[in-house]
């Protein structure tokens, strides 16, 4: 994985993270992904979508609500 070339190349946390938004699609994943960054001494960097259209079939399904978020990080 890509990952490993920049651990073997000296990158480590401060200057390595990963970056993911949060989504109903990923957000069981993002367990997986929070472990990982724990084990490798990777910064997570997480963040919601911004919404920038009004059409809500652009974004309707695939955002967490707020009660959804706050689950999510009590769990994390």
């Amino acid at each position: 994985m890509l990952y490993n070339i920049y651990i073997a190349t000296g990158f480590s946390s401060p200057r390595l993270g990963i970056d993911s938004l949060i989504a109903r699609d990923n957000a069981e994943d993002l367990k997986d992904v929070l472990r990982f960054c724990r084990e490798h001494n990777i910064l997570p960097y997480f963040e919601s979508f911004v919404i920038t259209t009004v059409r809500p079939e652009d974004y309707e399904g695939r955002v967490l609500s707020q009660q959804g978020f706050d689950e999510l990080f009590r769990e994390l």
